[in-house]
C-alpha cells in the first residue's frame, strides 16, 4: 500500500523545550547491510507528533528549510559547475 518502507520500530519522548514538555516520534528504519563495525544499523527520523497546532508549525517549518536549502543548494551547485565549465 505505500510506497516507502515501514519503520521496524517507534518510540515516543517527551522533551522539554524551554519549560514546555513536546512530545516526539522517533522511528527506526533498516539501515541497510553497512560494515558491522562502524553500528550504523539504522536510520532515524525524529520529529514532533502531530497533537497540537505549535507541533504542526514546527513541521511545517522544517520542511520548508529543508527543501529552499535543498534547492539552493542544487541551484548553487548548477551554477558552479557552468562557471568551470565556461573557463
Amino acid at each position: 500500500m505505500y510506497s516507502y518502507e515501514l519503520p521496524f520500530d517507534r518510540h515516543d519522548w517527551m522533551v522539554d523545550r524551554c519549560g514546555k514538555c513536546v512530545r516526539y516520534v522517533i522511528d527506526y528504519y533498516d539501515g541497510g547491510a553497512v560494515d558491522p563495525k562502524s553500528h550504523q544499523f539504522a536510520v532515524l527520523d525524529v520529529r514532533p507528533a502531530m497533537d497540537s497546532s505549535a507541533a504542526c508549525w514546527d513541521r511545517m517549518k522544517v520542511w520548508w528549510l529543508r527543501n529552499t536549502m535543498s534547492f539552493r543548494n542544487n541551484r548553487d551547485s548548477l551554477k558552479d559547475s557552468t562557471e568551470t565549465s565556461e573557463s
